[in-house]
């Protein structure tokens, strides 16, 4: 075989494409700077005829990890708040990784205060976070650092962020039950600053919940029906919190415990009577004066002759009439009072 030379491919492997260099024939060595430590590397070399080259020889290379280099950089455009701050990063350069990144640490503290930094550990797919519960009209320092199997790398340098002032007239306010059914409670507020994130809790029944106030309600669910509640809800204008808003509700009780029943058989072929089950007195919020008797209950204010069934079941029911062939349903209820 007439040799003309060797092709030597070579780079990091998660990385493409590979480095390619071609050498004469009586070149037998090559030296590689600048290996990342952490990173396996991929080598392919094979030998050149007249024919072209031929099969690669290939061999990987694993590089042991060490600490990281190089540091987290914080990105701009971070969203500030009177009492949060939400910041991104991208983890260091490839060169100065030194191997998969295990997690972050993200540090901070108020600026020209002799208090030590709190430091939270993040998993590693994170890029951002929201620091809560700062204070208003406030300077912090942040900083970052991220970590190898073999130990953390350098912070980067603080960046200093200055949350924003309260003003009395944008929080949220007005907490009210917007409605409520067995299971499920909505609250409402007004809140006339909605350009950026603001969080509430809602406290109830030894369970917290946190809120954005800019959507101006909340759904709590999985209650017990015919049961009160009380909700404190406290909005986030201070480290120490703002004033505590006290909402009660009540959730609606379990009416009807069977299906309507259908009986075209109680009544003239021109009158369809449904059936309700029994209604429990003690499911009842109101009760109407005793000078006020109800006999009937009428949805298009028809004078409709009182009837009076003696089945208790049949107390409750809506009766749709057809006066005459053609003509359009007449829709009324026929009720008695629980408390009559």
């Amino acid at each position: 075989m007439d040799l003309q030379g060797y092709r030597l491919q070579f780079g990091r492997k998660d990385v493409s494409p590979l480095a390619t260099l071609e050498f004469a024939p009586q070149e037998r060595q090559y030296s590689v700077g600048n290996i990342h430590r952490g990173a396996t590397y991929l080598f392919k070399i094979s030998a050149k005829s007249r024919g072209g080259f031929g099969e690669e020889a290939v061999v990987e290379l694993n590089v042991p990890e060490n600490t990281p280099g190089g540091y987290p950089q914080i990105t701009e455009g971070s969203m500030v708040t009177c009492c949060s701050v939400q910041l991104s990063w991208s983890p260091p350069v490839l060169a100065e990784r030194n191997g998969v990144i295990t997690e972050y640490t993200l540090a901070y503290k108020e600026a020209g205060t002799r208090e030590a930094p709190q430091e939270l550990r993040l998993p590693p797919n994170l890029s951002s976070y929201e620091l809560n519960s700062l204070k208003p009209n406030s300077a912090y320092d942040v900083k970052i650092r991220a970590h190898t199997s073999v130990g953390p790398g350098p912070y980067s340098p603080p960046i200093q962020y200055r949350t924003v002032a309260i003003d009395p007239a944008d929080v949220p306010k007005n907490f009210t039950v917007k409605w409520a059914t067995k299971t499920t409670v909505v609250l409402g507020w007004k809140f006339s600053d909605r350009g950026s994130p603001y969080k509430c809790t809602i406290e109830y029944n030894r369970q917290k919940m946190d809120v954005d106030a800019r959507k101006l309600k909340a759904y709590i669910t999985g209650l017990r029906h015919n049961s009160t509640y009380e909700f404190r809800v406290t909005c986030q204008e201070s480290i120490e919190g703002g004033p505590r808003h006290r909402v009660v509700a009540r959730t609606a009780p379990l009416m009807l415990v069977k299906k309507p029943k259908l009986d075209i058989y109680a009544e003239p072929e021109n009158i369809l009577t449904m059936s309700f089950p029994p209604l429990n007195s003690r499911d009842v919020n109101r009760k109407r004066k005793e000078s006020e008797p109800r006999t009937k209950c009428l949805l298009n204010n028809a004078d409709i002759t009182p009837h009076h069934p003696t089945d208790p079941v049949e107390m409750r029911r809506i009766n749709f009439q057809t006066p005459g062939r053609g003509a359009t349903f007449t829709i009324f209820i026929l009720c008695k009072s629980p408390f009559a």
